[in-house]
């Protein structure tokens, strides 16, 4: 929080934040207490992320200060609810946004702690995203207006007025804050400001996302929605329309579908919900698409599609999206085979290199997924196998591995075992913590598990670096406190 403050607009940079010499906007600030204020402000937000690069931190030395000495205020102090400053993380993002700054601030909405202030923020590329907001708040931008590098704005937010207020707040928002079901609350506080009914979630101590709901609302029909990226960096599916066709009318288990690809990029963003409210299935690359599944009702089901390779990326990068899906929505992965020159060889390609590649869906590996969905099985993850896989673009072709163990791709149960102390007796104990492995992916833990006489079951935590080992486990009676979602429960298959 600053007092008497006086903001100033001049030309907006979209190229830069930090390094501008011409600054887009400056807050001077009056009074006794001004210095004070000014060194406070910079200390509390030392860690604020550059809203372009926010691998790196923005400084606000330039742009927020003490008035000179003598200089008076552009007019007089506005006393009403005092504006809030934010940088969005990645603003020229689209996925970025909204999971780190639009959903706390629809968190903040959902349980009526959103200030009424102006929102005050340094610029934004897709403006749809605001929305929301701009339907309940005053939004303006302070930094960037018509455009993010080189990239044209498509509905401008406006540039904010210069004018003098007896206090700002000078915010910082925290990323970490909400996900999971809270994401889901968020979103939907966010649809209600125009005009959505909010949905009903079951109790904050839901385990899976079968306790969401039905994966269907309408008896005997599914529909699928596939979507059409429109990316500069890559990451489509090449065979869509193939898919579609091969798709549409088609029965899975009983059920008929009906299967449409979209671009989700144009139109209205009530469009866009009224067109995810009446999905039941939503399949993507992984991509900033994929938050756009939080407008889904509850218990239907997001098929994410992730290049082999990149499902081996760390957790916290291979699963941004999930962490705010699930449980509300039902998520599938499915991992393509190897490319062909890559598999003939046998190499490993790293996840920095499969990230943004165009992938190829087989028929059978999405036709998995979908059984699985009607089923209501546990299989979260459909690692295509190499070997069997033709790789062309028509999705034909291909087999499906539902319990790889070896690369941990298995059902796996939200929740731990038991709490464990110490690394337990494999020769004689009934559980234990394999302390000090500093696993990567799920196989380090399974295979530690499988030199392991007595281990039978492992939970997994990647936060928290635990890999728990267990001689006998209640799959079904599964610890879910303090923190439900970071721990998962295997089986681990052995051969004696």
């Amino acid at each position: 929080m600053v007092r008497k403050a006086c903001l100033s607009v001049h030309s907006p940079q979209p190229e830069c934040s930090k390094t501008c010499r011409e600054r887009p906007f400056s807050l001077k600030l009056h009074g006794a207490d001004a210095a004070v204020d000014a060194m406070a402000v910079r200390k509390e937000r030392a860690m604020l992320k550059d809203p372009l690069n926010s691998f790196q931190l923005r400084h606000l030395e330039q742009d927020i200060a003490p008035a000179a000495e003598g200089e008076p205020p552009a007019g007089p102090y506005e006393q009403g609810p005092p504006p809030i400053m934010i940088w969005p993380e990645f603003e020229s993002g689209f996925g970025d946004v909204i999971m780190w700054t639009l959903l706390p601030l629809g968190w903040l909405l959902a349980t009526g702690a959103l200030p009424n202030g102006t929102l005050m923020i340094s610029g934004a590329l897709f403006t749809r995203s605001w929305e929301p907001l701009t339907a309940i708040r005053n939004v303006c931008t302070t930094e960037r207006y018509d455009r993010v590098e080189d990239q044209r704005v498509v509905r401008p937010l406006p540039r904010c007025a210069p004018r003098c207020y007896e206090r700002v707040e000078v915010c910082d928002i925290r990323r970490d804050v909400v996900r999971g079901p809270l994401s889901y609350r968020a979103r939907a506080a966010l649809d209600a400001s125009l005009g959505f009914a909010t949905p009903t979630l079951p109790p904050h101590g839901y385990r899976d996302a079968r306790a969401a709901g039905p994966f269907s609302g309408r008896r005997g029909e599914l529909r699928v929605l596939f979507s059409e990226r429109r990316s500069w960096h890559g990451r489509h599916l090449t065979n869509t329309r193939a898919l579609v066709r091969a798709c549409n009318g088609s029965l899975v288990s009983g059920w008929r579908l009906r299967c449409e690809g979209r671009s989700l990029s144009s139109g209205s963003l009530a469009d866009l919900v009224s067109l995810m409210r009446a999905t039941d299935v939503f399949v993507s690359m992984h991509g900033g698409d994929m938050i756009n599944a939080l407008h889904m009702l509850p218990g239907r089901t997001v098929i994410e599609v992730v290049n082999h390779g990149f499902h081996k990326a760390n957790d916290g990068w291979l699963n941004h999206f999930r962490l705010h899906l699930a449980p509300a929505l039902r998520h599938k992965r499915v991992v393509l085979p190897p490319v062909a020159a890559r598999r003939a060889k046998a190499e490993e390609v790293l996840p920095t290199d499969a990230w943004n590649s165009n992938g190829s869906l087989p028929l059978v590996a999405f036709a998995a997924a979908l059984q699985s969905t009607v089923e209501a099985d546990d299989t979260d993850v459909f690692l295509v196998d190499g070997g069997l896989a033709d790789g062309r673009g028509d999705g034909g072709g291909g087999g499906v591995a539902t319990h790889n163990l070896s690369r941990g791709l298995t059902r796996g149960h939200y929740g731990y075992c038991d709490v464990t102390a110490g690394s337990g007796d494999c020769e004689r104990g009934s559980k234990g913590e394999f302390a000090g492995l500093r696993f990567h992916e799920y196989a380090d833990c399974f295979e530690a598990c499988r030199a392991c006489r007595r281990c039978n079951f492992v939970s997994v935590s990647f936060d928290d670096h635990d890999c728990s080992w267990y001689h006998a486990c209640d799959l079904d009676e599964l610890s879910t406190e303090p923190r439900w979602l970071e721990h998962k429960t295997y089986a681990v298959a052995k051969i004696r």
